[in-house]
């Protein structure tokens, strides 16, 4: 039956005519699905008039761009997106190295606040949270990853989408908004030490920082990691001509950022400027300004106090998605944002096979690090890490007293607080901690610190095999923290040493350790009054009190803890992190250990997250001298 529109003269002119021909359940059904039409369109004009974000990071690379006043520097492409978009003076990675980094983006959590902050690990996340791209697929987004995930959690079912080397926006469903992220390894620690390699820097070009030797192998490292910096940025380039292509740039938010520091040594891995200061460059397009509030300025800086538990709030409040309560950061786009957090905020845990644990907090001019394992070097043999030509030849530099003070520190203990004020000290090599016209803001600065470790849940000062097993969910965290927190004077040592809390023990060991360090002519004597913990329920413990014996026993007991030591070695009979303990204790000593090589190196019992740790410090063990 067909009807024209002029003739139609009521409702009931309508009825009359429908009901010629169908039922009053066929015209209900026929209204439904027309209901059900209109509500999905209305779902699907929703979901579509939303923004598409681009996210373009690349792997170990501060702010070395052209756009960040870096003159050696050839990034044209990012240069561009920079006049177009706001550029972030100060974002920082919350870790200076990529697994924790990435669990912190992918939760919008702090990684050290459930137990991921150590390199590669596999931590439990928290119950009833959602990763970033669980919660954009929920709001109607298409999510993509292409490729690199690194995160430090097993998971039973991908939260992206698509995540592989072909994964892209162009797979989507049509009219569907997406978020897809490209990750470029292109400027990766890596890259910048394969050889042969033809050099487009010229290395007598190169300002080679005050902390590094200036020796022709650092200059080339150096001079490599600014032509992969060029290499990076047409990778940008053709990123963004794909989207040009596909006519989405109006349509879409464009983030780009470094994930850390570069590659080199006292880069990486480290909580100064150069291991947690990276580029942050947002552009939105005309068509979404109005999502971005009132300091975003295209071709524009802030000097916002940013890191990267900051992007999921920031993301999803663009997507017009829910905030959920547990997320530890906050937007920095958007309106009514508020004035610039004061702090913000960095940790530093396991990192490959070695241990340590570190914090630090910074405002816009002072950086404060506090370090609970100071008797560590900075510069503890990392195998990786020393793979990188710079890092042999500044090593050797120090072994035969070639280097001045500041870069000598690097390979000796650390203070407990250092201090540095990065307005006029941009390379973090003149420690104020204990200069008097400084105590204030260094005792401000570390009750911040202190108080966010507590506010967060930081799970860091409790050692990793403990986390791994469980048992640690029994503990009283405050009391862990305030153990970690306690200072090396020998009056803190007998609470915590006597404490019912193993991790509290392990604290009080790790006090009496740093003291003995720091005044080997206390060392003996310490030794002696350490022996009764060889035989504490813990292994961390046990571990603790057995490289203090071994290092400063001068009687028949030192035998005694080398060989507990040993036996705590073996990760068939302790588990692969107590061993790993264990010989990083054993590392801290001058002598070769060849005896470790014959000790077992793999667990089938774990996944191969942890890589060969366990194999990397035997065989350094067993040559080192």
């Amino acid at each position: 039956m067909t009807f024209k529109l002029a003739e139609v003269r009521s409702f009931q002119h309508i009825w009359s005519i429908v009901s010629e021909w169908i039922s009053f359940y066929q015209l209900a059904s026929l209204l439904g699905t027309v209901a059900a039409q209109l509500l999905f369109c209305g779902v699907m004009a929703q979901a579509t008039d939303r923004p598409n974000i681009l996210w373009i990071t690349s792997e170990d690379n501060g702010p070395e761009l052209g756009c960040y006043g870096d003159s050696l520097a050839v990034s044209p492409n990012i240069d561009r997106l920079a006049r177009d978009g706001l550029r972030y003076l100060h974002c920082w990675s919350n870790a200076p190295v990529c697994a924790p980094a990435r669990t912190t983006i992918i939760t919008g959590m702090y990684a050290s606040s459930f137990g991921a902050s150590f390199m590669r690990c596999r931590a439990q996340r928290i119950p009833e949270t959602m990763l970033l791209p669980e919660l954009l697929r929920d709001a109607g987004y298409y999510c993509t990853n292409n490729v690199k995930e690194d995160y430090n959690f097993a998971y039973a079912q991908s939260p992206w989408n698509q995540s592989s080397r072909t994964a892209h926006w162009r797979n989507r469903s049509a009219n569907t908004p997406f978020f897809s992220v490209f990750n470029l390894t292109t400027t990766h620690e890596s890259q910048i030490r394969i050889r042969p390699h033809q050099l487009r820097t010229d290395p007598s070009r190169i300002q080679v920082p005050p902390y590094h030797p200036d020796l022709p192998e650092v200059r080339r490292d150096w001079a490599q990691y600014y032509d992969k910096i060029e290499e990076m940025d047409q990778q940008v380039g053709e990123i963004l001509a794909q989207l040009d292509s596909d006519g989405l740039r109006e349509s879409t938010i464009i983030f780009y950022y470094g994930d850390h520091g570069s590659g080199m040594p006292r880069s990486k891995r480290w909580l100064y400027q150069s291991g947690l200061h990276v580029p942050m460059i947002v552009s939105i397009p005309a068509k979404w300004r109005h999502l971005a509030g009132p300091e975003y300025v295209p071709g524009g800086t802030s000097e916002r106090l940013i890191s990267f538990v900051d992007l999921a709030p920031t993301v999803l409040r663009l997507a017009g998605a829910p905030l959920p309560n547990y997320l530890q950061g906050q937007p920095f786009l958007g309106h009514d944002l508020g004035e610039s957090p004061k702090y913000v905020f960095g940790f530093r845990d396991r990192m490959d096979e070695r241990i340590d644990m570190s914090r630090s907090i910074r405002s816009h001019r002072f950086l404060y690090i506090r370090n609970f394992m100071p008797y560590r070097p900075q510069g503890a043999f990392l195998s990786y890490m020393f793979e990188t030509p710079t890092s042999q030849v500044w090593k050797d530099a120090f072994d035969q007293g070639q280097l001045n003070s500041m870069q000598s520190s690097f390979w000796k203990t650390k203070p407990v607080e250092e201090l540095y004020d990065l307005e006029n000290d941009p390379y973090q090599i003149h420690n104020l901690a204990d200069q008097p016209p400084f105590q204030e803001t260094k005792d401000t600065m570390a009750a911040a610190l202190k108080q966010w470790m507590i506010d967060h849940r930081d799970h860091g000062v409790i050692p990793e095999s403990i986390i791994q097993s469980g048992d640690h969910l029994r503990g009283n965290l405050r009391e862990m923290i305030d153990a970690a927190w306690a200072s090396d004077e020998v009056e803190d040592w007998p609470a915590l040493i006597h404490s019912s809390n193993p991790v509290a023990r392990y604290w009080g060991m790790q006090k009496r350790l740093a003291f003995a360090v720091r005044d080997p002519r206390q060392g003996p004597s310490l030794a002696e009054k350490s022996r009764p913990l060889l035989e504490d329920t813990a292994p961390e413990v046990r571990i603790v009190a057995a490289e203090l014996m071994a290092r400063f026993d001068e009687g028949i007991h030192r035998g005694e803890a080398t060989e507990a030591l040993m036996k705590l070695s073996d990760l068939r009979q302790h588990g692969l992190l107590v061993a790993l303990a264990a010989l990083n204790a054993l590392a801290n000593f001058e002598s070769p250990w060849p005896e470790v090589r014959t000790l077992p190196n793999e667990d089938t019992s774990l996944d191969k997250v942890y890589d060969d740790y366990i194999k990397r410090l035997q065989d350094y063990l067993g040559t080192a001298k």
